[in-house]
């Protein structure tokens, strides 16, 4: 029976109160558990991960950005326990786009709705540092100089030239998954 309560307080430390529960070996096994992975409310996940309130940090829940657990409460209480592995997590990989892409969007969709025209690719002309030949690079405007050449280096001269005369680099984000895959 001790040995399920404390696989219980392993896997759900935050049911019973680090603080105000009575010296004994449960107790030392929730701090300790706090110590290896602490859990935050949604409150201080939010001044984490920096966002402003604590309903964006549910948001982030209700969509899979964050995992999190419900703690219990009484009857439509609960607030939501989320662990500092989740937190890194999801900063790791941070779903939510940059302010310079929300920007460069707007200005996009002015552009579009004044019916201007606007830069849907650039071309490069890059000497392959293995075989030295020229190699036309098409990739989109937002990506520059020394990143496309970082871009194509690591997926097209890995040991061996892998290219042809003409290569296509779609954008930085889609090259990141393409390799984690």
């Amino acid at each position: 029976m001790p040995e399920d309560i404390e696989e219980c307080l392993r896997i759900r430390p935050w049911l019973c109160n680090k603080d105000t529960m009575p010296e004994s070996y449960f107790r030392s096994v929730v701090r300790e558990e706090y110590k290896n992975n602490p859990w935050y409310d949604c409150h201080t996940v939010a001044k984490l991960i920096n966002v402003k309130a604590d309903e964006t940090v549910r948001r982030y829940l209700r969509k899979g950005f964050l995992k999190g657990v419900k703690a219990p409460g009484g009857p439509h209480q609960y607030k939501w326990i989320i662990r500092q592995s989740t937190i890194e997590e999801f900063l790791a990989i941070d779903p939510r786009p940059s302010r310079n892409d929300i920007a460069r969007t707007r200005r996009l969709a002015v552009l579009r709705r004044k019916g201007k025209p606007r830069k849907l690719s650039t071309r490069w002309l890059i000497r392959c540092p293995l075989c030295l030949g020229d190699v036309i690079v098409t990739a989109s405007p937002y990506i520059f100089g020394t990143e496309i050449m970082k871009i194509f280096t690591r997926l097209y001269t890995n040991g061996k030239c892998s290219h042809g005369e003409y290569v296509e680099i779609v954008s930085a984000k889609s090259i990141d998954k393409i390799e984690k895959s």
